[in-house]
């Protein structure tokens, strides 16, 4: 069931996370008036299904690495860069093993998602270990844990969760039915209000909160052997001894003032001049953070003033997600607010044509100073609404393993009747379609006339391959049926003007 801890009998989930993107470290980086290192290389420690190492290694000429112990992942990942002629390094080695590889190059950006709470202290000295050995001179380190105070709180319900599983799993084999007799059990548990309620009333709603996760995700969130939670300075005395320096936490609105911390606590916070790994602790245990994101960087250059121009006139900003369909809401620890004013109103208008905007022309154009335009950047991306792009086009080798990798996610997708992730060569990032869009996608790939009859094409397909259509939950038995719902759908794809958005970013042809 397990490797040094950590389990091995269930695959994790197949999603793709942007805060290491390349745009979104670049726009962190000049948020911060650092200049971003010049990546080359890169490495994944711990990479799942490999999407996120696929989507980095297709969209860009940076040559990524990565590691998992896990066979079933490092299949998968495998079979993703085959399918696009990636050239990316896949390992299947623990992390004590990929430490001793001779050939490994120094690498200016290696990645730890959620990994570092989930091995054991060892693994977390091989891993430290690992980055004094490998990282570049200027390189830097991307690390997601589970964050103290906030995580602490679950640990008392994380214990009693394994322990059931651990009974469990003498009746069942299957991971996925051990997974739901446990969170159905602690449900029926917390129905009688035991007292460690009283005490962190926070758990039964997390609790609750399970029913609707992919059983995937719970069992690599949640029972592994090794449970760890941190407080900033304690992943501190990790990484500076080795030289890095705290750049930032990748999302702007786990930083914003207005959104995390009431009056009175930006208050006390200037008065007690708190500095450094002190004062993220004292912010963390403010909101009770829960999950940090952060950033570090060895030998940071600053961003001159002639540096910052440059930057501004060699990038460009593109929306990462229909104009329909965008998500303005921010949320906070305390409070949440809305990206509805005429700023933001203005940006998202000129943004709207799905074209790449240069940086210091949207400045002159919306009369903008540049730290308002940056800081509208940075709480945008965070919600997944734009992304960041070289104002040169992906080279042709590039823009197609994108679109094979494309191709290869559509297909996958359609066979198991779901949605999937589409990859924005542009942008290095992914949008998540449904999957009526999904079959779209895969018949225009497969050469169907989509433009002549889009609905016809949708039937024909359906028919072909016996697939039941459910409309509210219930199937459609009638060919009328059938039709007017398609109609309906093809509509609301061309209404959303998700088809135009992947024609100028070279997903499908204009």
């Amino acid at each position: 069931m397990e490797n040094s801890g950590y389990t091995t009998d269930i695959e994790y989930t197949s999603d793709f996370y942007g805060d290491w993107s390349l745009s979104n470290l670049a726009l962190q980086c000049a948020l911060k008036g650092i200049q971003m290192p010049n990546i080359q290389n890169a490495c994944e420690l711990g990479f799942g299904q490999g999407v996120n190492l696929n989507v980095m290694a297709a969209s860009s000429d940076v040559l990524w690495h990565g590691t998992d112990f896990l066979s079933a992942h490092a299949d998968n990942a495998k079979r993703m860069a085959q399918a696009c002629d990636n050239p990316v390094k896949i390992y299947n080695l623990s992390f004590e093993y990929f430490v001793q590889v001779d050939d490994l190059p120094n690498f200016d950006l290696i990645v730890l998602h959620g990994v570092f709470s989930w091995v054991s202290s060892e693994n977390q000295g091989i891993i430290i270990d690992f980055i004094t050995k490998h990282l570049s001179e200027t390189g830097m380190v991307y690390i997601s844990y589970n964050a103290r105070p906030g995580s602490d709180v679950f640990k008392p319900a994380q214990y009693l969760m394994n322990q059931l599983r651990k009974e469990f799993s003498k009746n069942h084999s299957e991971p996925e039915i051990q997974i739901q007799q446990v969170t159905q059990f602690m449900q029926q548990f917390h129905q009688t209000t035991p007292g460690y309620l009283k005490a962190f009333p926070s758990i039964e709603k997390r609790v609750q909160g399970m029913q609707n996760k992919d059983p995937k995700y719970l069992i690599h969130e949640y029972f592994n052997a090794d449970w760890n939670s941190f407080f900033f300075s304690e992943i501190s005395q990790f990484f500076e001894p080795i030289g890095l320096k705290y750049l930032g936490q990748t999302r702007l609105t786990d930083e914003l003032a207005v959104l995390n911390f009431s009056q009175a606590q930006q208050l006390f916070l200037e008065a007690s001049k708190a500095a450094g790994a002190l004062e993220q602790d004292l912010k963390d245990a403010m909101c009770n953070r829960q999950f940090r994101r952060d950033i570090w960087i060895k030998a940071p250059s600053p961003m001159n003033g002639e540096a910052l121009q440059s930057w501004l006139e060699t990038t460009a900003v593109m929306l990462a997600t229909p104009y329909t369909a965008m998500d303005l809401k921010l949320t906070g620890a305390i409070g949440s607010a809305t990206m509805d004013n005429e700023r933001y109103k203005g940006l998202l208008d000129r943004l709207s044509d799905y074209q790449a905007h240069r940086l210091d022309e949207l400045l002159q154009k919306l009369s903008l100073q540049t730290s308002q335009l940056m800081e509208m950047l940075g709480l945008l991306h965070c919600k997944g609404v734009i992304g960041l792009t070289s104002i040169q086009v992906p080279d042709d080798q590039g823009l197609n393993r994108c679109q094979r990798l494309n191709q290869e996610m559509v297909s996958k997708a359609v066979q198991n009747n779901r949605g999937c992730l589409i990859v924005l060569p542009k942008l290095g990032l992914c949008l998540n379609v449904d999957y009526w869009v999904s079959l779209y996608l895969h018949l225009y790939f497969s050469g169907e006339p989509l433009k002549q009859d889009p609905l016809e094409c949708l039937y024909n397909y359906l028919q072909i391959n016996s697939v039941t259509v459910l409309n509210n939950g219930q199937p459609l038995t009638e060919e009328n049926d059938i039709r007017l719902f398609l109609e309906q759908t093809v509509r609301n794809i061309q209404a959303t003007t998700v088809l135009e958005f992947f024609a100028k970013h070279q997903v499908i042809a204009g």
